[in-house]
């Protein structure tokens, strides 16, 4: 208590002598880092009693495992550069916090990790929400080492308050009252319609907290009556809010319509709630509540609904988060209309009208039942890698995993398919099979009966983990991170699981199913692993899987008993996992497939394939192979003089079986993915005919390809659609959410908001491809749309010319005119300005002298040494843009050759701004 009493004094003096002595605080913190050395602390990491700073650096392992669910307490007072040092300017991955609010040397202070996609990035970050800094913070995570010292990792909880408060009290704002009846505030939405406005604001939408962090503007697209309210987004999370309402403990559904405010751009959106403390005149905003993300929001009004349960009386602000599109990587505005609130009657579970279902409680063991159901898991970075079961028509490989949270040490699941029953010295999954080992494989064998291999001991660690190991082979049981699987090594080749008995059930009220939206196949195949639905065709199958394109790119789904044929049109939706380089859907991971319709499959030109190549830089795309053929079993290699990588033919149908001969032979497919086994690497092909019979007539049409796939190719043969964004009086420039292309024809016929189809063969030209009369293209017209540009950059003339980036500009300098040359030029810069080709209507607005352009920079071209950068003007003196596509965020977006965005770059060659850059 003494010590305790001494932390506090010590912490107020030194704050007070920061501001008027720094030497003296020196001094004494030296005197404090003696003292913490020898004190008792009273926290214990529970949430009444968390850890403070100083603790959790006493308490941090030392050998890199971690200390799972604690609570953590500090003043947030800035972000990390790196453990030692703070950041210049504030990122949004991580926090600092300290003891003290006015902490500024780093290494008193512990690093926060916020994980990407967390609600604790989305809600605490200081980029989005600077007021955040100075706030003292309650967090529940893992402490572990962090940027190389101790830290605090997957944070699953967190309470902000925003009054000061001393470092010993809890900071939980209860005191301030949260119950519905203890304030005087409205106890139902108003303005749902958004038809009241006072002061540029919508009534009944302004929070008295921070809860509302978004620009909201009247619009007029209402969904019904006059107006709406739009809320913008930018390329950050942000909020529109009611404000705070008192809300009876039930369960409560909000709904609203939304629609996005651009027809190029599609948006997303998450629905949610956040609760509300208020203290005196402050309100403070608790931990925020979502439900899941709805993508693909186009300008067709949608309603969207959201459910929440509150199990008491509280304060509320409802929620609409503008969030980053998933499927097409860009931002919208989005406009919401007809927001409402009901309450559900006789919400509890004792309603026996109301659907409920079993939870099962697993529980931590620390020593063995005989005849118990178990799971095995491995904690992960705060979740817990459950083992599934083989497939029931498996009857060996590795076990994957399905996640799982656990608190104090608990897991609840909804299903029991994934236990295993532990009797005697035998493991019995739940279909009643015998796990077992044999042979010199790390996989898993199940039978009915029991054979040789059977055998387990299971043995407790130290840790809360166990050693199962098989008798007979000697192996244990472990999680592989790499493959995200368990199998079963002769050596430490990952994580020891713990396992979980069953101890009971739960009744509870499921959430109401929330459909998976639709994604590109593209934005899967960039994405992470997750559940994911798509749509597409069955372009090509194998005798184990199928693989499906959407026109954005490819997915091989793998299931031993798939049933699909080329030409079905399907809706697919699963959980991903990684293989080979890509994503993929899996029977191992409960993917559902419903045929739609059925069309005719028409293959694309096939590309000669080089194995080492492709195997250097994997690209799904169809192919031909020509080589040896070796055949052993199911195995069916390729193999080519002079190349080191190997064709695997996977799982070929029997009626593609019936045509192959060793020897030479030559395969026309897709390749999917790669493997390596024993040293050797494999491309692996989907045949879809051999030695040239079968191959469809369609291979002569020309695929379309995204503009991006062009400008990183070589010059050739290509076919593209997009939208004419601006036009020259001999060309036009045309855009397909990748990139832009030039179309260089001094007779062109194009108007800008004209979709076309474009096909040709290309050229290089100043730095880019383009298309061009002299290589006779064609374009149609496809239909008509409004274009918007995007906010103009400022030209730096020398900069562009030096890393050329396709983008829109503003460009002020001195216009000279001689004859078709409108040139540009800038006080201190070395390049020059070319306005290409003006149309007549720009022209008649150019005059000689001082000048502002607005224009799109499109290529370089140099002349008797002088460099210029050619503009496809748009408008003279002021910017006529207005919400639109953000070219220069989407010239920093990564492509691989066949124009699918990418995350970041391996090894290979990739696109970034429109040029060709090698790995």
């Amino acid at each position: 208590m003494i010590c305790s009493q001494l932390f506090v004094t010590l912490h107020a003096f030194l704050k007070s002598t920061y501001i008027s002595n720094m030497l003296m605080k020196k001094t004494l913190l030296s005197l404090f880092a003696i003292l913490m050395a020898t004190v008792a602390y009273a926290g214990d990491g529970t949430k009444e009693n968390p850890f403070t700073i100083a603790e959790v650096k006493t308490n941090c392992p030392t050998d890199g495992s971690a200390i799972n669910d604690v609570y953590v307490k500090g003043y947030i007072v800035g972000t990390a550069k790196s453990g030692s040092a703070f950041a210049e300017e504030p990122v949004n991955s991580n926090l600092f916090i300290a003891e003290s609010q006015t902490e500024t040397d780093a290494n008193n202070c512990v690093p926060v990790e916020l994980k990407k996609g967390s609600n604790a990035r989305t809600e605490l970050n200081l980029v989005d929400h600077p007021d955040n800094l100075g706030k003292l913070i309650v967090l529940c995570g893992s402490i572990t080492k962090y940027f190389s010292v101790p830290g605090v990792k997957s944070v699953t909880e967190f309470t902000l308050s925003g009054e000061s408060t001393n470092p010993g009290d809890s900071g939980s704002g209860d005191e301030g009252g949260n119950e519905a009846g203890d304030v005087d505030l409205p106890t139902t939405l108003s303005n749902g319609s958004f038809e009241t406005w006072t002061d540029g604001g919508a009534d009944g939408w302004k929070s008295a907290s921070t809860a509302s962090n978004g620009t909201v503007t009247q619009s007029a697209e209402a969904h019904s009556g006059t107006y709406a309210a739009m809320l913008a987004n930018a390329k950050t999370n942000k909020r529109l809010a009611s404000s705070e309402i008192a809300l009876e403990a039930g369960t409560y559904t909000f709904s609203f319509y939304v629609k996005s405010a651009s027809s190029e751009i599609s948006g997303s959106l998450k629905p949610g709630y956040v609760p509300v403390t208020k203290e005196g005149e402050s309100y403070n905003v608790g931990t925020y509540v979502y439900g899941s993300q709805v993508n693909s929001i186009t300008t067709d009004w949608t309603q969207i609904s959201f459910e929440f349960t509150l199990n008491e009386n509280a304060i509320v602000c409802l929620l609409v988060m503008n969030t980053k599109s998933t499927d097409t990587n860009t931002y919208a505005d989005l406009i919401i209309d007809d927001a409402s609130l009901t309450k559900k009657a006789d919400s509890g579970n004792d309603d026996p009208g109301t659907a409920t279902q079993t939870n099962y409680i697993f529980t931590k063991a620390t020593s063995l039942t005989n005849g118990g159901k178990y799971l095995i898991g491995a904690m992960v970075d705060g979740v817990v890698k459950v083992a599934q079961n083989l497939p029931s028509r498996s009857t060996h490989g590795y076990l994957k995993v399905t996640n799982a949270t656990e608190k104090d040490g608990k897991i609840k699941m909804s299903s029991l398919e994934d236990v295993y029953t532990i009797s005697g010295s035998n493991i019995i999954d739940s279909q009643n099979r015998y796990v077992y080992q044999t042979g010199t494989y790390n996989s898993f064998n199940v039978a009915a009966d029991a054979p040789e291999g059977v055998d387990w001991t299971i043995t407790f660690n130290g840790d809360g983990t166990v050693m199962i190991t098989n008798d007979d082979v000697q192996k244990t049981i472990q999680y592989d991170a790499q493959h995200d699987s368990y199998g079963s090594y002769d050596d430490v080749h990952g994580i020891y699981p713990a396992i979980y008995l069953l101890t009971g059930t739960e009744e509870v009220t499921p959430e109401p199913p929330v459909e998976t939206p639709v994604s590109t196949i593209a934005a899967v195949q960039a994405g992470e692993v997750g559940l994911y639905r798509i749509q597409g065709t069955v372009v090509a199958t194998s005798s184990r899987g199928a693989l499906v394109y959407d026109t954005t790119g490819y997915i091989y789904i793998f299931d031993q008993a798939i049933s699909a044929a080329v030409g079905d049109k399907v809706d697919v939706e699963g959980t991903t996992s990684d293989y080979g380089g890509f994503k993929q859907f899996s029977a191992n991971n409960k993917y559902t497939m419903t045929k739609t319709g059925t069309v005719t499959v028409t293959h694309p030109a096939a590309v000669e394939l080089d194995l080492d190549a492709w195997a250097a830089a994997p690209v799904m795309q169809y192919v031909k192979l020509t080589g040896n053929l070796a055949i052993s079993g199911n195995y069916y290699n390729v193999t080519v003089d002079g190349k080191t990588a190997v064709g695997s033919l996977v799982y070929p149908t029997d009626e593609i079986k019936a045509k192959l001969t060793e020897g030479e032979v030559t395969v026309y497919g897709y390749a999917v993915y790669v493997t390596t086994s024993k040293g050797t690497t494999y491309v692996n092909v989907v045949v879809t005919s051999v030695n040239g019979e079968d191959v469809d007539p369609g291979e002569n049409e020309t695929p379309v390809s995204t503009i991006a796939a062009v400008q990183a190719g070589e010059a050739g043969l290509y076919r593209i659609q997009g939208t004419v964004v601006a036009t020259s009086s001999r060309g036009a420039l045309v855009y397909d959410t990748t990139g832009y292309i030039y179309i260089f024809n001094q007779a062109i016929s194009a108007a800008v908001g004209d979709k076309v189809d474009v096909e040709g063969t290309t050229s290089d030209y100043g730095g880019f491809k383009q298309f061009s009369a002299n290589n006779k293209y064609t374009m149609t017209k496809t239909g008509t749309v409004t274009v918007t540009h995007p906010a103009a950059v400022e030209l730096d003339l020398d900069a562009w010319a030096a890393a050329p980036v396709m983008q829109y500009v503003k460009l002020t300098g001195n216009l000279a005119i001689s004859g078709n040359y409108y040139n540009v030029t800038v006080d201190g810069k070395t390049a020059v300005g070319s306005l290409v080709y003006p149309t007549d209507e720009i022209k008649a607005k150019l005059t000689e002298g001082e000048v502002t352009v607005f224009g799109y920079a499109v290529y370089i071209t140099t002349s008797k040494g002088t460099t210029y950068v050619n503009i496809i003007t748009t408008s003279i003196g002021t910017d006529t843009a207005v919400k639109g596509i953000d070219a220069d965020q989407k010239a920093q977006e990564i492509y691989d050759m066949t124009g699918r965005r990418v995350s970041r770059m391996t090894k290979g060659l990739y696109i970034v701004g429109g040029k060709k850059i090698l790995k």
